[in-house]
């Protein structure tokens, strides 16, 4: 018995998309992870630097979640073309 399975081809800007979307989201949980473990320094950092941090670490997300956005309506508007293939069962 056959089968058929259905999948989209995705052109040049397609593909770039699809892999600057896991890129993106590893470099913002690298980021949070970097302004997670420099919170283990403040007893040594001046109140200036204390102070500094938290707006930092709140723009961060403020990045994260329209660019999750953005390159997730990109990639999800370039699917491609649809190709049926024959695949045996």
């Amino acid at each position: 018995m056959k089968k058929f399975a259905t999948r989209h081809n995705r052109g040049l800007s397609g593909q770039s998309l699809l892999v600057m979307f896991p890129g993106f989201q590893a470099l913002m949980i690298g980021s949070v992870i970097l302004d997670f473990t420099a919170a283990g320094d403040v007893v040594n950092a001046a109140a200036g630097a204390v102070i500094g941090r938290d707006p930092v670490a709140a723009f961060g997300c403020f990045v994260w979640m329209p660019g999750t956005v953005i390159l997730g309506t990109a990639v999800l508007s370039v699917r491609g073309k649809p190709v049926t293939c024959e695949v045996d069962a």
